[in-house]
């Protein structure tokens, strides 16, 4: 991959899942959009992801395990916060 216009191939596919669920600014959109317009590498591999995004959201949902991640995270983040007060 190379640079195209304003941004770099780089700064592209960190924006790319922004990019995907339409949350950029914008101007920040119409740069991606411009890029990935120039880019075939980077066009196919948002395209990628765009088809990844779209067969995991057919995957069905179990709620017992999404209830169970979201302890995870919070006993997590409760772990992290009263370590960096010690």
């Amino acid at each position: 991959m190379s640079a195209h216009g304003q941004l770099d191939c780089l700064a592209v596919v960190r924006a790319m899942y922004d990019y995907l669920d339409e949350e950029l600014t914008p101007e920040r959109f119409d740069e991606v959009k411009g890029h990935l317009a120039a880019c075939t590498g980077c066009r196919e591999h948002v395209e990628m992801a765009r088809c990844f995004l779209s067969r995991l959201s057919t995957l069905p949902v179990d709620e017992r395990d999404v209830a169970a991640l979201a302890a995870k995270v919070r006993a997590a983040l409760r772990h992290e916060a009263s370590s960096g007060q010690a």
